[in-house]
């Protein structure tokens, strides 16, 4: 049960600064059953005019319980999340095998270390630190297994496999790209996977972030 709600919308008016009539809108667009009685669907994504406020945590929170509420949680078409602008939403395991701080991961690249890279949703080439020295050595490292690829008798899957072993052993990279528009980094990867974004198949997890 939720706590029954003590103040009245000329109130709420008064003190956040929007209109009453806007407020009772803005109530009408989210919940406001269809002509023919269907429960509306709704996301509401929030960023950092509340992420970066005083009180986030009980504004999110009060967010959140409304899209709750109103049924909008766990249902296709609805969903409540930030709309992102850094890449902040990952689950990995824990970093007992890497410490902290975590080394970073364009700094291995560049030092020559790692192997298969996996690109997710992000153009390094745009967004690094240090761009242009990354993009050459991105593109020298990928090079070295494209044209141990090319060189792998075709048809012949265990030799194209061991071609690439033996480019990584070299200090070659191998790159895995997953995106829903061409990248610049895209261009030099050896994998492209497709991406669905929100809605666009069962199962697809709300995400925010603005390209996705």
């Amino acid at each position: 049960m939720f706590p029954k709600n003590r103040m009245s919308v000329d109130e709420a008016a008064d003190i956040c600064g929007v209109p009453a009539a806007d407020i009772i809108k803005a109530a009408e667009w989210i919940a406001h059953p269809k002509e023919d009685g269907a429960r509306r669907r709704t996301f509401t994504g929030y960023e950092k005019g509340v992420i970066w406020s005083n009180d986030n945590y009980r504004t999110i929170a009060a967010i959140a319980a409304l899209s709750l509420a109103t049924g909008n949680i766990g249902r296709e078409g609805g969903g409540c999340c930030r709309l992102g602008g850094h890449q902040e939403g990952y689950v990995r395991p824990s970093d007992a095998h890497v410490g902290r701080p975590a080394p970073s991961v364009d700094q291995l690249i560049l030092q020559g270390k790692g192997g298969i890279h996996h690109v997710w949703a992000c153009d390094h080439f745009k967004t690094t630190l240090n761009a242009s020295k990354f993009k050459q050595a991105y593109k020298k490292r990928t090079d070295l297994v494209k044209d141990a690829m090319s060189a792998a008798p075709a048809g012949d899957r265990d030799a194209l496999v061991e071609a690439i072993m033996d480019a990584i052993r070299l200090g070659g990279l191998f790159s895995l790209n997953m995106d829903i528009v061409p990248t610049a980094i895209g261009a030099h990867t050896h994998v492209v996977l497709p991406a669905a974004t929100s809605g666009e198949m069962n199962l697809t997890s709300m995400n925010g972030e603005r390209k996705r």
